[in-house]
């Protein structure tokens, strides 16, 4: 078995259901975006969403076949030179593994590739994780 691959690209459409979903996991309701927000976040002008995809070989399956999931996403907006994370979620079973850190840098370079100067998260002073990233 292959070690699993994360790949970061930009969101699709096909996407959406998939991003509610993880982010209804991630968040407490009351917290977690509705369906309605995170379509309007996505579609702002000025907002940007990464995607990580994670893949590997599937064990028990035919050689050479690969199986690949969206293991977390951040939504962030910028204008002029400040930039916002909206939400930044990756699902339990791929914590720890730096797909946040890599989601976070790639979002502030792509931010700072637009003029933001500055780029900043909010966060529950209760969530340890977040603020340790």
């Amino acid at each position: 078995m292959n070690t699993p691959t994360v790949t970061l690209r930009l969101f699709r459409s096909t996407d959406l259901d998939t991003l509610f979903r993880i982010d209804q996991v991630c968040f407490p309701r009351g917290i977690a975006y509705g369906m309605r927000e995170l379509r309007l976040f996505l579609q702002l002008e000025d907002s940007h969403c990464i995607v990580a995809e994670v893949s590997g070989s599937v064990a028990g399956g035919n050689a050479g076949q690969i199986a690949c999931e969206i293991a977390g996403f951040i939504l962030s907006q910028c204008s002029t030179q400040l930039a916002h994370v909206i939400t930044l979620d990756v699902l339990q079973a791929h914590r720890r593994q730096s797909i946040g850190s890599q989601l976070l840098q790639t979002s502030e370079a792509l931010a700072a590739s637009q003029g933001a100067r500055l780029m900043y998260l909010e966060t529950a002073t209760t969530n340890k994780a977040a603020i340790a990233l």
